[in-house]
């Protein structure tokens, strides 16, 4: 049996233009999702990179067509992203991934949770930074 080492993923800036976005269908995007994204963006800027895999000359959104749908609404010219050198059945392991982890960022979740839990004196900023230090 053979193992196959796969690099670790390439985090950059991307232009949207050199983002596909043909697994898009695959994805549910609810209007108030979506608006909710481009709240999110417009607030707080981009939390988390694009999951993303080259599919021979293009770059492939995996997970992250909200923020790319977003981006364009807002008139936003790049997103990070993270690109994963893989082909084919791995591809799709990425989605499944993605899907499954399902989780928030220590940042994202300091926004989510912090306003039941914080008092309003703290800003936004303030509480995102108290949930990444608790968690570190």
């Amino acid at each position: 049996m053979s193992i196959k080492i796969v690099a670790a993923p390439i985090a950059t800036a991307l232009d949207l233009a050199q983002l596909g976005d043909r697994l898009s269908s695959l994805r549910l995007r609810s209007p108030d999702s979506l608006r909710a994204v481009e709240h999110s963006l417009s607030r707080d800027g981009q939390l988390v990179a694009v999951v993303c895999h080259r599919h021979a000359d293009v770059v492939e959104i995996v997970d992250g067509f909200k923020h790319l749908v977003s981006a364009r609404k807002l008139g936003w010219a790049t997103l990070r992203a993270e690109v994963h050198e893989v082909a084919g059945p791995a591809a799709k392991l990425l989605l499944w991934q993605s899907n499954a982890r399902q989780e928030l960022t220590a940042l994202g979740e300091g926004g989510a949770c912090a306003p039941r839990y914080s008092p309003r004196s703290h800003t936004r900023a303030r509480r995102r930074r108290r949930v990444y230090d608790a968690r570190r």
